[in-house]
């Protein structure tokens, strides 16, 4: 069961959207709507980890996700939960949580995977 809540950020209102254990979605908003959910566990801990957050940048909460999509996205969103901290851009320079990792690093690897990923097929292919 999904359960929608609000938030009000230093730079306006978010939406948080859970389930019964884990964070679904947490997007910007114009307005809070009525709402009549009480305020579940996770989205308590959502709240105070976005105040963590606002209050000093660098905190690294942690709060569980459900992120939803392609199994491409979702790999794409596993970098960038981890910060980088698996990989290496074609510069050889660690991409670390402190920094963040932008889409320009994140196309950088993805890039590189294809580009390992297509070098060891066409070694398999000369076998088959």
């Amino acid at each position: 069961m999904e359960t929608i809540h609000y938030f009000k950020s230093p730079l306006g209102w978010m939406e948080i959207t859970t389930t019964t254990s884990t964070l679904k979605q947490l997007k910007f908003v114009s307005k809070m709507l009525p709402s009549q959910n009480k305020m579940s566990t996770i989205a308590q801990k959502t709240a105070e980890a976005l105040r963590l957050y606002f209050s000093n940048p660098k905190s690294v909460p942690s709060v569980p996700l459900l992120p939803e999509g392609t199994a491409f996205q979702k790999k794409i969103w596993k970098l960038y939960s981890e910060g980088g901290e698996n990989i290496k851009a074609r510069s050889c320079r660690s991409i670390s949580r402190a920094t963040g990792i932008s889409r320009h690093e994140i196309l950088r690897v993805v890039n590189d995977i294809k580009e390992k990923a297509n070098k060891w097929y066409e070694q398999y292919e000369r076998f088959i």
